[in-house]
């Protein structure tokens, strides 16, 4: 557990690159994967993707990312946005086929990487699970419809021209992350998430924390202005999201390649 606590704090130190579940943050949770994988699981999972090294496995986590620029019908792989009405998940009204949703997709390719399929095949599964278990844990990526899950709703963040989703995309977590005179900042420990559930119970989660009123998301008439007590509330949970993803990815491999 020390372990990846301080791999986690390595990287994110105070000379790291700026932190977004859109390539960092991903990075960092596959990191902490690795850190989870069984040996047998990280030979497994190499072999699968016919790479040799850690630092390959980790830039194949943006993968689906490039993919979804270059086929935008593959965004609704990344969310799950719900009515405004709504008062939880649906996955008949929520996920629409044959697009699915970001939900749909993570129990649809763990369900491939169980099975006999050919190796090509899983190659895909693996690496879109690698990204989108961290995507089923941005709260905001279950946002409501008529925004854009936030997209569409202006804020100022730290002097910053954004939207609330970017804020919880990428700002958050580009914010100061020690005080001064700190060395490190200390996560969520890795114990609190040992627990695996379901990705419909990961969804949950994130959906709670969307509706939260740190968030500052329901309810956001746009305009309003976020500053340091907003990043202290929230920042902490972001990370957290990330380790958690980290840890789930890490445990739903062992399970689906042992």
């Amino acid at each position: 557990m020390a372990r990846l606590l301080l791999l986690a704090i390595f990287l994110i130190g105070l000379n790291a690159p700026a932190l977004a579940w859109s390539r960092d943050g991903h990075r960092m949770s596959c990191a902490i994967a690795l850190d989870v994988m069984s040996p047998t699981t990280r030979t497994a999972a190499f072999g699968i993707l016919d790479i040799s090294s850690s630092e390959e496995f980790l830039e194949l986590c943006v993968w689906a990312e490039r993919v979804k620029a270059a086929q935008p019908e593959t965004a609704a792989w990344h969310e799950m946005l719900i009515p405004r009405e709504a008062t939880g998940l649906d996955i008949g009204r929520d996920c629409p086929s044959p697009e699915g949703c970001v939900l749909t997709r993570v129990i649809a390719e763990i369900s491939t990487l169980k099975s006999d399929a050919p190796k090509e095949e899983k190659a895909t599964s693996l690496k879109l699970l690698m990204h989108l278990i961290a995507d089923l844990h941005q709260p905001l990526n279950f946002g409501f419809v008529a925004d854009g899950g936030g997209r569409n709703i202006g804020a100022t963040f730290l002097g910053r021209k954004t939207t609330i989703y970017e804020i919880w995309e990428t700002h958050l977590l580009e914010a100061d992350r020690v005080k001064p005179g700190d060395n490190l900042e200390t996560l969520w420990l890795a114990h609190e998430v040992q627990t695996h559930p379901e990705p419909l119970d990961w969804a949950r989660e994130s959906y709670f924390v969307m509706r939260g009123a740190p968030t500052g998301y329901v309810g956001n008439p746009g305009g309003l202005t976020f500053d340091e007590t907003y990043v202290q509330q929230n920042r902490p949970v972001a990370m957290g999201q990330l380790e958690k993803a980290g840890v789930r990815l890490g445990l739903t491999l062992n399970q689906a390649l042992r």
